[in-house]
């Protein structure tokens, strides 16, 4: 079918990252440093014809670390705010209904570099 004038499949009008970061000397020798982002997305429409939506999502993300000369150590998470919601949808033609594919949850981790 015609799908001109439709908006394109899994992708929001309107998108937004707010950040902000800070750092500081700590000690002669290492940077410490904090960051946190904000991201928005608009509604997505899920397939061509523009029948089926995911809603707004908003996602909060934050790292902290030091650095030193040759090394650096960072402590990170995302999705901090546990939010659910539909990454992306598909239609499936043998069950007539859409399969969503939903987001991890909270993640976070730790994360070391060495410079050799």
């Amino acid at each position: 079918g015609d799908v001109s004038g439709n908006s394109l499949p899994r992708q929001s009008k309107t998108q937004a990252t707010f950040g902000g970061q800070y750092e500081t000397s700590v000690f002669s020798d290492y940077e410490f440093y904090a960051r946190a982002d904000l991201t928005y997305q608009s509604k997505r429409i899920t397939d061509a014809m523009n029948f089926a939506w995911a809603p707004a999502r908003y996602n909060l993300s934050a790292s902290a670390g030091i650095i030193g000369d040759n090394w650096s150590l960072t402590a990170w998470g995302d999705n901090l705010t546990a939010e659910k919601y539909a990454t992306s949808s598909l239609f499936i033609i043998q069950f007539s209904r859409y399969g969503p594919a939903i987001n991890d949850g909270p993640t976070g981790g730790l994360t070391l570099k060495v410079n050799i």
